[in-house]
């Protein structure tokens, strides 16, 4: 956070005593602890260190600690997936598989935004770079056929974009670093030879798409199994897509 200070989960001593810690990354101060946490929660502070969440796995629980006051409050209770912080740390942002969706929180004002139409899969969002938009993943369809889509909330207008829908359960998603694109991989299983990978470039938030492919016979391509994922990311320069995944050696693909 800020570049000063840290913030995670860390086991205070005896063997099952974790708890949020908060670290002077100058050396010149203790580490804090903010709480007990469980095994497996998460503490994910804003971009400045001012706040941070901890969203705990065992009691299902999302709470929010502001750093200057030392004040924490629970935001919410249920299935949902890791909250995220806006690029300018003003909302936090988590999905939800049940009826609340996605929910963007805003702490300054203590005011929240139910998007029930969305259903984020396994709760999972991406803020856009320059914010104003979350990107997820949308599964649906009987087990074995998933339809998985690809899908955008503006929420300056709250209307749900489909990028890309296809049934393929081994995909991947990511903006690219000025929020203009939104690469959508997958692993594409062929009549013969090795299953190849597939890179689609959806302009944001409207224009042309392209559809890249990886060379033909690419050594290493398996399919990938069920409830896997593959991986990508975009290179400093924009001109290079990374893919990574199971079973899949690391490799990249060149846009221009």
């Amino acid at each position: 956070a800020a570049g000063r200070t840290a913030f995670g989960r860390a086991r205070g001593g005896p063997p099952n005593d974790w708890g949020a810690y908060q670290f002077d990354l100058a050396g010149t101060a203790a580490p804090r602890r903010w709480a007990t946490v469980a095994y497996g929660s998460r503490v994910i502070p804003d971009p400045a260190g001012k706040q941070f969440v901890v969203h705990d796995f065992v009691s299902r629980t999302i709470d929010l600690t502001d750093v200057d006051s030392g004040k924490t409050g629970r935001l919410a209770e249920g299935d949902f997936g890791t909250p995220v912080w806006s690029p300018d740390g003003a909302s936090l942002a988590w999905g939800s598989t049940g009826p609340e969706g996605i929910v963007v929180f805003d702490p300054a004002n203590e005011s929240r935004s139910v998007f029930a139409d969305c259903s984020p899969d396994r709760g999972e969002l991406d803020w856009r770079p320059g914010g104003g938009a979350l990107l997820f993943r949308h599964v649906d369809g009987t087990e074995g056929s998933p339809r998985c889509a690809t899908q955008v909330l503006d929420l300056a207008t709250g209307r749900l974009v489909t990028v890309s829908e296809l049934r393929a359960e081994a995909q991947a998603h990511v903006w690219s670093p000025d929020g203009s694109r939104i690469a959508v991989g997958r692993v594409e299983p062929r009549k013969a030879g090795a299953p190849q990978i597939v890179i689609e470039l959806h302009d944001w938030p409207e224009g042309e798409t392209r559809t890249l492919t990886m060379p033909a016979g690419l050594t290493g391509v398996h399919p990938i199994p069920d409830g896997e994922r593959l991986f990508l990311d975009w290179d400093r320069e924009w001109k290079r897509i990374f893919v990574t995944g199971p079973a899949l050696p690391g490799t990249s693909i060149a846009i221009d």
